[in-house]
């Protein structure tokens, strides 16, 4: 099959069927499956009708991309040119990995199943990729492809990642909650300007995802969190918050045309 040119358009396209796909195989995964919150665990709910909804998008994304998007498929995962940041910039994407450790170490783990933690890993590693290969996979090189200025690339990027959130909402989730995916979305740029591939992100995301997963799993879904929960999910709220900040004070290096590493063509 011949590869599609990945520009803005055909990305757009990506990013639309994406989210209405996400909604329409969730919807059908939990009628044969069962969804909802009612008298569930978190960790039940992660392991669920959506853990095969990801799993099933997953899939498809890997075919878009070495089908679809198969000449394109190494600007997806790596930098054309690898380019030299000053290691600082290391300190925002591994801010987030300790504050996953930190959230381990508080997990209640006698309270759920081996089964249950190695499925909530699997389902974390297939949002990690997803996410990360639809927006700061395949939109930031259709954006690119299209010269875009990289200031453009990182501020449509991380609008789009936290609009495809608002999926959320419909298991309950505010929409506070998708405005503050613009500093997650930002950690994870950064993770691959820095790191000069997309793995990077993806496994930071999904590592991430897992230690916050596990860390409410043991209580049920639509009940309080214990206090401690709460208080290492307001933390790092907190800490986020002041990365994102920091960017947007010292990251304009990370948003010069001459730093991305691709070749003027």
């Amino acid at each position: 099959m011949k590869s599609i040119k990945l520009n803005t358009k055909t990305a757009a396209i990506v990013v639309v069927l994406y989210f209405f796909g996400s909604i329409i195989i969730n919807i059908i995964t939990s009628i044969f499956l069962g969804g909802g919150a009612e008298n569930k665990t978190n960790i039940e709910s992660y392991t669920g009708a959506g853990f095969v909804a990801n799993l099933i998008m997953a899939f498809i994304l890997l075919l878009i991309c070495f089908v679809l998007f198969k000449d394109s498929l190494r600007d997806i995962f790596f930098e054309r040119v690898a380019f030299s940041l000053s290691r600082l910039y290391w300190a925002i994407p591994l801010t987030e990995v300790v504050i996953a450790v930190i959230a381990l170490f508080n997990v209640q783990y006698s309270l759920m199943t081996f089964g249950s933690i190695a499925l909530a890993l699997i389902a974390s590693l297939a949002i990690g990729f997803n996410e990360e290969v639809v927006t700061r996979g395949i939109l930031l090189v259709g954006l690119r492809n299209d010269k875009f200025s990289e200031w453009k690339v990182y501020a449509i990027t991380v609008t789009v990642f936290s609009l495809l959130h608002l999926i959320n909402m419909i298991g309950g989730g505010s929409f506070l909650g998708i405005i503050l995916q613009f500093t997650g979305g930002t950690i994870y740029y950064v993770a691959r300007r820095v790191s000069n591939t997309l793995i990077v992100p993806i496994l930071i995301h999904a590592f991430y995802d897992f230690a916050i997963f596990l860390l409410s799993g043991p209580y049920l879904a639509d009940a309080v969190l214990p206090s401690f929960v709460s208080d290492i999910n307001f933390a790092s709220f907190l800490i986020e918050i002041g990365l994102f900040v920091l960017f947007l004070i010292f990251g304009r290096n990370l948003l010069k045309n001459e730093t991305t590493g691709w070749e003027q063509d």
